[in-house]
């Protein structure tokens, strides 16, 4: 039986604090390029000092921000995620400067968070038996295919039911792959380990259904208003 794998989600609908990083600045010579036909696969680099404004008192083990993908990680579901052995994290950097976006009433304390750098897998997905819209083939950064970071050409629009080429994945808990840029992938062991412990505000679909309620709504016409996991 092949190894189940989930994508992680932003939360749209959650009870927890967001990281606000407005004043972020970046740096386009750093942008990750496919080691094979040196198209862009990744956001711009995050500039050191980071900064990041928390909009809610309730603070997370996983921390939902524009520009960390996919998420910064508390202190506490590092070290989690360190005994545990699991695999995937490259690297991880403390972000310098915390606060709240809103002065408060009472001090809360700001456990420490850091940014993640994660290892990229080779892993390709199964266009055969995945459902994807796929958009323009046309000219532009996707016309062309490449074996690794488009296998297709042209862009994907739309994915409702997402299958891997599972002979080519590495083992890795947490990764991205080159041909998803910045959509990050989890292991079962990945998620339970973090339900052991009872790390907060993971959000993740399993990679078949990672479209499935968008698809209902948007291709569909069909609303949803269920919270996703």
């Amino acid at each position: 039986m092949e190894p189940e794998l989930y994508i992680v989600k932003y939360p749209w609908k959650t009870e927890y604090a967001e990281g606000d990083v407005d004043n972020a600045e970046f740096d386009d010579d750093k942008i990750l390029r496919c080691p094979l036909c040196e198209r862009y696969i990744s956001a711009s680099y995050w500039k050191h000092p980071r900064e990041v404004a928390l909009t809610k008192r309730n603070l997370p083990d996983f921390l939902y921000a524009d520009f960390s993908h996919p998420f910064l990680l508390s202190e506490r579901a590092l070290a989690v995620i360190r005994q545990a052995g699991l695999t995937g994290i490259v690297n991880a950097e403390e972000i310098e400067h915390t606060c709240f976006k809103r002065k408060g009433k009472k001090e809360v304390p700001i456990p420490k968070y850091y940014y993640i750098e994660l290892a990229r897998s080779s892993m390709t997905v199964n266009h055969e038996k995945s459902v994807i819209v796929y958009g323009s083939q046309g000219e532009g950064n996707y016309a062309e295919p490449c074996p690794l970071c488009r296998p297709v050409p042209g862009t994907y629009d739309f994915i409702r039911h997402l299958e891997f080429n599972m002979e080519q994945y590495e083992g890795y808990d947490i990764f991205f792959t080159y041909e998803l840029g910045g959509e990050a992938i989890l292991s079962k062991r990945f998620v339970d380990v973090c339900q052991a412990n009872g790390l907060t505000n993971l959000h993740y679909r399993p990679a078949a259904k990672t479209g499935a309620k968008e698809a209902a709504y948007f291709l569909d016409g069909i609303e949803d208003d269920d919270e996703e996991d």
